[in-house]
């Protein structure tokens, strides 16, 4: 199976007809996100994994997509005191989301796998509360792991607010010069991020791989503890260098919780489906 730790961004793929074997019975659909009551099912999705695992309430979905009906089932997870919860199984992808009653807003994805359309699986896990930062993991058509990422967006939000509307525009046309560290400043460990191949002008990307990606990963999900981001600015004001620097709190909600549920995803998402029927988390 996949080691014990785990992660994805994925890509969708086309959804088709499902065998009857390949799901459970769709007899009353709730329709959600747009879609009209009682409405067909333009699309269908295949079942990446026998929904259940997670001990909640299964359902068949019916939701607007792209101007059309798509039918896929979500699994809502017993109310919790302070979070709400629930799991979609749609085709080539399972997502785990997650709201905590004091926020507003809908549920965010925070834990996510997906088969990748050139072959292979790509899971990732959000360390940042929606604002951009991830902790992605990579593996083959056999299962095989090959890779592993920590990824920031800037412009999503994961740098200080104030100081991305200060420089932001400035740093993305490239006339400013902009550093980032992950800290942790419980142990005193920091890893720089640096641009990224997927770097593009109005969208900067930065990130780092390898064994201090998966430092990163070993840390956080062994204790729960403060994780930080930095942000260096360099810029040029009357023949003299200026460095602003802010930090950015990004440990929002219990990162160990959320890898420990990416793990689970993850192994539904790469185990047969006919297997994913006994597991029990």
């Amino acid at each position: 199976m996949v080691r014990p730790f785990v992660l994805v961004c994925g890509v969708a793929l086309l959804a088709g007809p499902v065998a009857a074997q390949d799901s459970p019975p769709c007899d009353a659909p709730i329709y959600l996100e747009g879609a009209t009551e009682g409405a067909a099912a333009d699309v269908v999705h295949r079942l990446e994994a026998w929904p259940g695992a997670f001990g909640g309430e299964v359902q068949c979905v019916r939701g607007l997509r792209d101007g059309k009906v798509a039918q896929y089932w979500a699994e809502f997870l017993p109310g919790g005191s302070e979070t709400q919860e629930h799991v979609t199984y749609t085709e080539g992808r399972i997502t785990y989301f997650l709201k905590f009653k004091s926020e507003e807003g809908a549920a965010r994805p925070v834990a996510d796998c997906a088969r990748r359309s050139g072959g292979g699986y790509v899971c990732r896990v959000d360390l940042a509360a929606g604002k951009g930062l991830f902790l992605v993991r990579f593996f083959d058509d056999a299962l095989q792991f090959t890779g592993i990422r920590v990824m920031a967006f800037p412009a999503d939000g994961v740098v200080n607010a104030a100081l991305w509307e200060m420089v932001g525009a400035d740093v993305e046309a490239g006339r400013m010069e902009m550093e980032m560290e992950l800290l942790l400043p419980e142990t005193g460990q920091r890893w720089p991020l640096r641009p990224e191949a997927e770097s593009a002008p109005g969208a900067p990307v930065l990130g780092f791989s390898g064994d201090a990606a998966w430092d990163v990963m070993k840390v956080i999900y062994t204790k729960a503890q403060l994780l930080v981001l930095e942000t260096r600015v360099r810029n040029e004001v009357e023949g003299q260098e200026v460095t602003t620097t802010a930090t950015h709190d990004v440990s929002a909600g219990n990162l160990t919780y959320l890898i420990d549920k990416l793990a689970k995803v993850e192994e539904l998402m790469v185990s047969d489906l006919e297997e994913t029927r006994t597991f029990k988390y």
